[in-house]
């Protein structure tokens, strides 16, 4: 499951990446209308299964395999994550992975700048966003109950970071 997909890219590229998969993507109305132009590009309407909801309302069912939360952590606060987190977690199948891709910032907080100013935009431009270090994402998961969270930094030029766990 993507929860907050957008475009439904990660979905699709996931899907054609690995032929046995099927995919639900969750979003808003708004980013599903796109999602579903983009499902339909690619042939992927059988195996994209697109869904309007919000993460932080809205079941995220359950027999999941692997959940994706990309690019949409740093818009809420650490309470929020730890909830939506959670709600992954119960959603998931045992040996279930979770993957949180973002930009995150160095344990110090102070860069790399990019996430630094991704961090101002959310204070700006949201109630409770912020930019988060991979240590305190990688710490929220451990509370969660994830356990073998690790972070590995994505292939150049990509400025993203991948925390990743696995449900006991």
């Amino acid at each position: 499951m993507d929860v907050g997909c957008g475009p439904a890219t990660f979905a699709v590229k996931f899907c054609e990446r690995y032929a046995g998969l099927n995919a639900i993507a969750l979003d808003r109305e708004q980013n599903i209308k796109i999602a579903h132009e983009i499902v339909t590009q690619y042939g992927m309407q059988e195996r994209v299964k697109l869904v309007v909801g919000d993460y932080n309302a809205d079941s995220l069912g359950s027999g999941n395999d692997a959940m994706l939360l990309s690019s949409m952590t740093n818009q809420e606060s650490p309470e929020k994550i730890k909830k939506l987190l959670q709600k992954c977690y119960a959603s998931m199948n045992s040996d279930g992975i979770i993957m949180v891709q973002e930009q995150l910032l160095h344990a110090d907080k102070k860069g790399p700048q990019l996430a630094a100013l991704i961090g101002v935009n959310q204070i700006i431009n949201t109630v409770l966003g912020q930019s988060y270090s991979t240590l305190e994402m990688e710490e929220i998961l451990r509370e969660v109950g994830f356990i073998e969270v690790q972070s590995r930094q994505m292939a150049p030029p990509s400025p993203f970071i991948m925390v990743t766990g696995r449900k006991r």
